[in-house]
């Protein structure tokens, strides 16, 4: 991915594998997915927004392709309607960058980020983190299980801004085989996700990228790509692959002085799975 600032005009022209966004939904009920966060990104030429969720007091998980080098991100946790000031919202500047060091932004392989907050949240009922999958990783999500993804992304494919309000939707979990028809470089490793059932009108699209996939009130995946703006099937990140690699770096990150740098340059200290496929057709961001 370079630089990802979003044009959203383009966007729903580009006919070519585009980060995703929640399309034809419905609002939250306010505060009912305390977890979520509001990702502001600045980058060299622009601006974006992404989704992403938080884990930890001072951690929040999203996609990696929402980072590129010079990137500034200010997360807003507590949040329903993003134009509003709402008392209970809570805002935070990130102290280090944490994308996998396996990403690859053509492919948007091992597309997952930490973000360490420049301090702890405070827990409430419209701030609370979500539940990662068990450590034995045991997956809760099954092919037909339908999942949750929520976001401020743009919630009618001609609608060309982003909502105020925050949006759901459930979609289907389907066969990876269905979306190599999609996306024939799609990796053959355990690291993604297929969503989103192509018959129907229902999807994720462009500006909430990094959002969970949350089924049965676990997160199992992070939105990532999809084709044709907001038409499914998407592929998501699949949390559980990645458990050793977010337990070691957030641990790393907590002995980390503050007056580091605050852009990752950790390697792998151990072997943690991680896809280093190719696609076919070279995946493309406005």
């Amino acid at each position: 991915m370079h630089f990802l600032t979003l044009s959203i005009v383009l966007l729903c022209i580009r006919t070519d594998v585009l980060p995703d966004e929640a399309v034809v939904g419905r609002e939250a009920i306010p505060h009912s997915k305390p977890h979520m966060a509001f990702l502001n990104v600045t980058q060299l030429n622009g601006s974006l927004v992404c989704g992403g969720f938080l884990v930890q007091e001072d951690f929040v998980l999203t996609a990696a392709h929402c980072y590129s080098p010079g990137s500034y991100i200010k997360v807003l946790l507590g949040a329903h309607d993003i134009t509003e000031h709402e008392s209970m919202q809570q805002h935070f500047s990130v102290l280090h960058y944490f994308p996998h060091p396996q990403f690859k932004q053509q492919t948007f392989s091992n597309d997952i980020m930490l973000l360490q907050l420049n301090g702890k949240a405070h827990f409430n009922y419209a701030v609370r983190p979500l539940a990662l999958p068990d450590t034995d990783f045991t997956s809760h999500v099954t092919l037909g299980s339908f999942c949750n993804v929520a976001g401020w992304g743009r919630a009618y494919i001609y609608n060309q801004s982003i909502t105020h309000c925050l949006q759901e939707v459930d979609l289907e979990v389907i066969n990876r085989d269905i979306c190599r028809q999609y996306y024939p470089g799609l990796e053959a490793g355990s690291t993604t996700l297929c969503v989103g059932d192509p018959g129907k009108k229902q999807g994720s699209f462009g500006g909430d990228s990094g959002g969970p996939l949350v089924c049965h009130d676990m997160v199992e995946g992070i939105v990532s790509y999809g084709k044709i703006c907001g038409i499914p099937p998407s592929v998501f990140t699949r949390i559980s692959p990645f458990l050793p690699w977010i337990a070691d770096t957030m641990k790393t990150a907590a002995a980390t002085p503050e007056g580091e740098s605050t852009h990752s340059t950790m390697k792998a200290q151990y072997s943690y799975p991680a896809s280093t496929a190719n696609t076919e057709a070279e995946l493309n961001v406005c």
